[in-house]
């Protein structure tokens, strides 16, 4: 996935949007490369409405038989199972839930991640994201067990400036009793994973080696708290 930022300017200036918002901080534009396959995305900027029409509108392949359309999944942590919703083209377009065909029953929500599955016979897609850009630090929930998330700023974070550690992720000279980072590598079909090792105080990759895994504007990644590991808030800080 190939994240390309354009644009991330229009400072203190009014500038109306959709629905008839005014927004007077700055503003950008990000497009982000989705690959045929499944795409860990997040939006870098806060929306200005975090609808699935207003966010993705009709920028993904759709359909009106939901099996040809692509998707964009949203991980709840209640049902511990996936939201998923579908583009669907006809009359007026607009993106449905996957099992009412009624209006999708998540957002795209700053700070968080989503997948957007691209179909093996459907074209790879170029979406554009648009928002506000935060002025301020980031504050996400991270529960114990899986969280898919991806803090809301247009510029990457080493994992040394993440203040992960320093918010909570719990940390272990033992991968396996350690927090984990998981990103989604869609070239092998598999997990890039990424522990902290307390014994020398550095983010490793699984096989023990110094990771130069980056938070990325627009990736998504997951962070995993193991169960005997407690929750926290993860403060992120503004890197600009």
């Amino acid at each position: 996935m190939r994240i390309i930022i354009l644009a991330v300017a229009i400072a203190a200036l009014a500038v109306p949007f959709a629905h008839g918002e005014v927004y007077s901080n700055t503003v950008g534009l990000y497009k982000i490369d989705l690959v045929v396959g499944r795409n860990l995305i997040s939006t870098p900027f806060l929306p200005f409405s975090a609808s699935l029409d207003d966010v993705l509108g009709d920028q993904l392949t759709g359909s009106a038989v939901k099996f040809f359309s692509d998707t964009i999944e949203k991980w709840n942590p209640v049902t511990l199972n996936y939201d998923r919703a579908y583009y669907d083209p006809t009359g007026d377009g607009a993106w449905k839930d996957w099992d009412t065909g009624g209006p999708p029953t998540f957002d795209f929500d700053a700070d968080v991640a989503c997948w957007g599955t691209i179909l093996s016979f459907n074209p790879a897609t170029t979406i554009t994201l648009l928002g506000e850009v935060s002025e301020t630090d980031r504050s996400i929930e991270i529960a114990v067990g899986r969280n898919m998330v991806g803090p809301s700023f247009p510029k990457e974070i080493a994992l040394d400036d993440s203040n992960l550690v320093a918010s909570g992720f719990t940390g272990s000279a033992n991968k396996f009793f350690s927090d984990a980072l998981e990103w989604w590598n869609n070239a092998t079909g598999r997990y890039d994973m990424v522990y902290y090792d307390t014994g020398d105080t550095t983010w490793k990759n699984w096989d023990g080696t110094p990771t130069v895994k980056k938070i990325t504007p627009g990736e998504g990644l997951w962070i995993v708290v193991l169960q005997w590991n407690a929750a926290f808030t993860w403060s992120v800080p503004k890197p600009y």
